[in-house]
């Protein structure tokens, strides 16, 4: 098969892949762990001219504030977001995200294409419309480089930059490059 074959191919085999990523029909906002109450009727909600798409098939909407789960695992979950982020929008890097509304924003249906992987809805987003972590203290986000973050919450204490503090991944750990 020629180059250019074998790369439309990838791509119809990409395309076709994302279907089960993207729920249509029926999906269910959260578990009962992380959600207000409300069911969706469809993955799909008008708004104006544009159309926004909700992503229910992810770790975070699985594993977010479980109580089976850590602190470290909802970040981790909250890091995964922003990878798909990356691949779904290769110029990732280039987009203004200095802070937690920003990003919860973009995350929320803010972006380009509308995705949805957090409802604003979201028992984990505060009104200001930050997320939080699960003592409901807002999280704070590092952009170490145009793909690289580190995401750190203030624990138990509810106090930023104290010893009890969470980061994801932790320093030193994940040996990513942009």
């Amino acid at each position: 098969m020629s180059r250019p074959k074998r790369v439309g191919f990838t791509l119809v085999i990409l395309v076709a892949g994302m279907g089960w990523w993207i729920q249509l029909p029926k999906a269910k906002v959260g578990n009962q762990l992380t959600q207000k109450g409300e069911e969706s009727s469809s993955a799909f909600r008008s708004v104006g001219e544009t159309r926004e798409r909700l992503i229910s098939k992810s770790v975070f909407f699985e594993e977010y504030s479980a109580e089976n789960k850590t602190i470290q695992n909802d970040l981790e979950s909250v890091y995964l977001l922003l990878n798909d982020c990356q691949l779904m929008f290769k110029n990732f890097d280039s987009f203004f995200l200095p802070d937690n509304r920003a990003i919860t924003s973009f995350l929320s249906g803010g972006n380009p294409d509308r995705l949805i992987w957090i409802p604003p809805s979201h028992l984990a987003v505060s009104p200001a419309g930050e997320l939080r972590d699960r003592y409901g203290t807002a999280l704070f986000f590092h952009r170490v480089s145009g793909l690289r973050f580190e995401i750190y919450s203030a624990g138990e204490d509810r106090e930023m930059w104290t010893e009890d503090d969470v980061v994801y991944p932790k320093s030193g750990g994940s040996g990513e490059s942009d």
